[in-house]
């Protein structure tokens, strides 16, 4: 009887915790806007249209329904589009050709909030209340299938899952706790061999964040691997019966390929988000390395207990046994770095997050997974040791943000990242996005101004500032007009943004070229000489290249040892590649409107001139455009070039 009693005290302890952070902290937020117009216009005629009579439903002042300012303003922004007589996009809602708006997010998570919606709006709760409801019965869905997967320690399992990030995002009005409970059970399930459920979750996650469909090959090569090892596998796992995988996993790709489909049918494109919020080019180490470290945002200041537990125990497994953990551990290892590509295509990187990005929660999800499975095969005294370290590290998350992360901001540097810049700043090189935004307080529009730098002040003297190599001649007001502003590290990071660390000095009596900088002007002198043939006359900012090939001839200063050459510019109509020649060596095609460098080979490293050639196969002139009676063959449009030697 104790036994019982004890169990559903936990339970119930656990069950009036979310509700009290569903019921105290559930608000609109992120992308939640656009969720609660889906939800209600699904209430009110069945379909996930937005409609002027669901608009008109949230244009009362906002103490008439308690949704907050944001919203209020969202559906007056919405009604005034909607009355205007060309359609046009408003923040999140795209119209069809036929001039009805939707969401560029799925309506999967809306549909499922609808009958919570129903409720609070029958009892007058605030809307947002639904959204945490919800939230709080995708908590639940993931308890009761680790109270199958591992009934002897579900209550530790579920304890692990509220608290690595799940509290934080419970009032969270998107679908970050459900894509985190279906990446938890997708992951558990296919450590099970439950290839067929394990499909269907990660499915079901798709539907709102695509990256989870990756999730599906690896359930499928590891069900493939647990056939001829099966002592891989979870303990107690047994195999399942084909034909109720067959249909999970079927039903799991269908939930994956509907949004594709949907928005296919709607606006004759696969993903509004894709086309409009995305692009490839910021797919790079440094933002998959930002996702788990970053200082403000990472995984591992949301997560520190999951940093430290994880390796732990996989040191306190018996040696028997670790092999077989670490053979499980890497597939999902890899599953969450795939995951992981395609969310740093956002254009948006330093957006709405509690405490950590939002990719990081749920990207985190297969890795407690690892974790959950370690304690169902350690001893019960290595087993408390791992649970005490891990919630003796959350507590320090805790202590810092609070309990609902409400102490959290994405325009303020967190006190670790403010820390860290005080004192090493040199050590803390993050996003350009991340950094810009949380020093000035305040959302910017992506991507960055180029023109636009930032300096982070200690005590009233500058430490860190950041501009575009492009700016080379702005010191942001540390040096006199003429002068160069010069810094002792100098990091190069993505999108062609620097970060200058103390001490700067600047330097008077040098020419730009001949610290490693060339401006493209009709002013400069020294960019006339540079132009050997194949370029139109020196504008403002910049030069055209005018034909097929285009020659530059550089001169390199003795002292800079240049490594790479950076490259500032923009193609001109269908051009979008260059090859580029350096010193007669072809280097290949490239992009050179995506702040591109090109390395310089060894063997040219110590040469006084180099020769660049950029070639273009089929530039275009305006007038065969039909834009003008410009004649010139444009390919590319040249800003400014920078020799670098890091």
């Amino acid at each position: 009887m104790f036994k019982y009693l004890r169990s559903f005290g936990c339970l119930g302890l656990a069950v009036l915790l979310l509700a009290g952070a569903v019921f105290g902290g559930s608000r609109i937020t992120g992308d939640g806007g656009e969720y609660l117009l889906m939800t209600h216009a699904m209430l009110k005629h069945g379909t996930p249209e937005i409609r002027r009579s669901d608009i008109e439903h949230f244009l009362p002042v906002p103490a008439k329904r308690p949704i907050g300012a944001s919203m209020h303003g969202l559906a007056a922004q919405l009604d005034a589009a909607m009355r205007a007589p060309s359609k046009a996009y408003v923040s999140g809602f795209f119209p069809t050709a036929q001039g009805r708006y939707y969401a560029m997010h799925f309506w999967l998570y809306s549909l499922l909030a609808l009958p919570f919606y129903a409720l609070t709006t029958l009892l007058g709760l605030a809307a947002g209340t639904a959204f945490g409801m919800l939230n709080m019965a995708c908590a639940g869905a993931a308890f009761a299938y680790l109270r199958r997967a591992m009934p002897q320690h579900v209550r530790s399992g579920f304890a692990l899952f509220l608290l690595m990030g799940t509290s934080f995002y419970l009032p969270w009005s998107g679908p970050e706790v459900m894509s985190a409970a279906c990446a938890l059970v997708a992951t558990v399930a296919m450590l099970r061999g439950e290839t067929g459920l394990s499909m269907l979750a990660a499915g079901l996650g798709a539907a709102q964040n695509p990256s989870l469909a990756l999730m599906m090959p690896f359930a499928l090569a590891l069900r493939l691997a647990l056939r001829a090892w099966p002592q891989l596998a979870w303990p107690g796992a047994a195999p399942r019966r084909l034909g109720p995988e067959l249909l999970m996993g079927a039903a799991g790709v269908i939930c994956a390929l509907a949004p594709f489909a949907y928005f296919e049918y709607l606006f004759g494109t696969p993903s509004l988000i894709a086309q409009y919020s995305t692009r490839p080019e910021l797919i790079t180490g440094a933002r998959l390395f930002s996702v788990f470290f970053d200082l403000n945002q990472g995984m591992l200041i949301g997560l520190p207990g999951l940093f430290v537990a994880l390796p732990l125990a996989a040191v306190l497994v018996a040696r028997p046994q670790r092999r077989r953990f670490l053979l499980a551990a890497a597939p999902v290892g890899v599953c969450v770095l795939a995951m992981a590509l395609p969310a740093l295509s956002a254009t948006n990187w330093n957006s709405g997050a509690a405490v950590m990005l939002r990719y990081a929660y749920w990207l985190a999800m297969p890795a407690l997974a690892l974790l959950l499975y370690a304690l169902t095969i350690l001893t019960a005294a290595r087993r408390r040791i791992v649970l005490c370290v891990a919630a003796g590290a959350q507590l320090l998350v805790f202590m810092q943000f609070g309990l609902l992360g409400e102490r959290s901001s994405t325009v303020h540097h967190t006190a670790l990242a403010n820390a860290m810049l005080a004192a090493w700043p040199h050590h803390y090189n993050p996003d350009p996005e991340i950094f810009y935004e949380r020093g000035i307080g305040r959302e910017v529009p992506t991507p960055l101004d180029e023109a636009a730098v930032y300096a982070y002040r200690v005590n009233g003297a500058p430490v860190k500032l950041m501009r575009h190599w492009s700016r080379f001649a702005n010191s942001a007001g540390l040096c006199q007009d003429g002068a160069r502003l010069l810094a002792r590290h100098v990091r190069t990071v993505d999108g062609g943004w620097q970060y200058l660390h103390a001490p700067f000095t600047c330097v008077t009596g040098q020419t730009d070229l001949e610290l490693g900088f060339l401006g493209f002007n009709d002013t400069n002198t020294h960019a006339r000489r540079a132009l050997a043939h194949g370029w139109s006359v020196l504008e403002t900012t910049g030069v055209w290249t005018d034909g097929t090939a285009s020659t530059l001839t550089l001169s390199v200063p003795a002292a800079l040892h240049a490594r790479r050459i950076l490259v500032q510019g923009h193609y001109y109509g269908s051009v979008d590649r260059t090859e580029v020649e350096l010193g007669g060596v072809s280097l290949g095609q490239m992009r050179l409107d995506r702040a591109n460098s090109i390395a310089i080979p060894a063997a040219m490293r110590d040469a006084p001139t180099l020769t660049l050639v950029l070639r273009h196969a089929q530039p275009q002139s305006p007038r065969a455009r039909g834009e003008s009676q410009d004649a010139r063959a444009l390919g590319f449009f040249l800003e400014a070039l920078a020799l670098r030697a890091d």
